[in-house]
């Protein structure tokens, strides 16, 4: 493989029949004289990151463009770093400043492994991100198949496999090299959709103030963030296939109770029956289009606070019904026999 210099001092890489920019300008000026190529030699990953938590996943989060470019995402913001999801902690959160939407990433340093694989898919349950990426130097096919058959299977999140690489070009530093292996074949449109979307509504800029509110209301709890925009917050319970979800509309929120992805609403309602029973006689006393909308909505024991949701007067009561009720509601399936734990 060979490996060009462009007249700005650019490194430029053909990575399968595409090109890749990888880090850095060269070490001397460039000039349209000179502009040649020299030989690319791969070095082994660890030698530019000798340990995956103490090295790999600190300089990732500084350095998402190199994520954000092959993919088409502009401007990743991160999150935090060994965000914890449950009992466990996933390497990279960031967020899409387009829709304010939650990116996970997984990385390692070695080929990928079921342990890595089955990591992520907790994550993914966990923080209800968006974009799922796994970084490693090289992936098994079965793991791609597994990949591949995520993304042709669900609508959302969209699973990616990147492999990372580390070149020398003649005696320069090291640098290092992101490929994209995998993709959803919807992502092109997903992301001219994302990047759409990016010019808030007023609606968006309402809920993108008040998830500041309730950031500074709720900060044990990565999932609420400053800036998010997203009309749902997403709140799993550990040990539990349910999650609770909290949702803002111009005149009400609310809190209702959704199962695992691939489970109907109506498989979830067989289940939590005893829940709602429950949750009945813990919440206030019902009229019959707030019975009917708990009972019979399409999201399982729907209950919301009728309030002006544009009047920043009504934020903290909002804030404190949101998080009670929230609260309420974890600890009635908590408290069940029937759901396990």
């Amino acid at each position: 493989m060979r490996i060009t210099v462009d007249l700005k001092g650019n490194w430029r890489v053909p990575v399968e029949g595409q090109a890749a920019w990888v880090d850095g300008p060269c070490r001397r000026k460039v000039s349209a004289r000179d502009y040649d190529s020299s030989e690319l030699v791969q070095a082994d990953v660890t030698q530019y990151w000798p340990h995956e938590a103490h090295d790999f996943t600190p300089w990732l989060s500084k350095n998402l463009d190199f994520l954000a470019g092959p993919l088409g995402i502009e401007n990743l913001e991160c999150r935090g770093t060994e965000v914890p999801v449950g009992a466990y902690k996933a390497d990279i959160v960031a967020r899409m400043p387009q829709d304010g939407s939650a990116l996970l990433i997984e990385n390692q340093l070695y080929e990928s492994d079921i342990q890595h694989l089955i990591s992520l898919l907790l994550y993914a349950a966990g923080l209800d991100a968006r974009v799922i990426i796994w970084v490693a130097p090289s992936f098994r096919d079965a793991h791609l198949s597994v990949i591949r058959w995520l993304d042709e299977h669900a609508a959302e999140p969209s699973f990616f496999a990147v492999r990372v690489s580390v070149v020398r070009i003649g005696g320069s530093k090291l640098a290092p090299v992101f490929d994209v292996v995998e993709r959803p074949q919807r992502w092109n449109d997903q992301i001219q959709k994302i990047n759409k979307e990016s010019g808030l509504t007023k609606h968006g800029k309402l809920r993108n103030a008040f998830s500041g509110h309730m950031a500074k209301k709720c900060p044990k709890f990565s999932n609420v963030y400053s800036g998010r925009a997203g009309s749902w917050i997403y709140f799993t319970i550990d040990g539990y296939d349910l999650r609770i979800i909290q949702y803002f509309n111009l005149n009400a929120v609310g809190v209702f109770i959704s199962g695992k992805t691939s489970e109907s609403r109506k498989d979830v309602w067989k289940r939590i029956k005893t829940v709602a029973d429950r949750l009945e006689q813990e919440l206030p006393t019902m009229t019959d289009q707030e019975h009917m909308r708990f009972r019979n909505s399409k999201y399982p024991c729907n209950t919301r606070l009728a309030i002006n949701s544009e009047d920043r007067k009504n934020w903290g009561r909002m804030a404190d019904w949101l998080d009670d009720t929230r609260s309420m509601y974890e600890r009635v399936i908590r408290s069940d026999p029937s759901q396990g734990g």
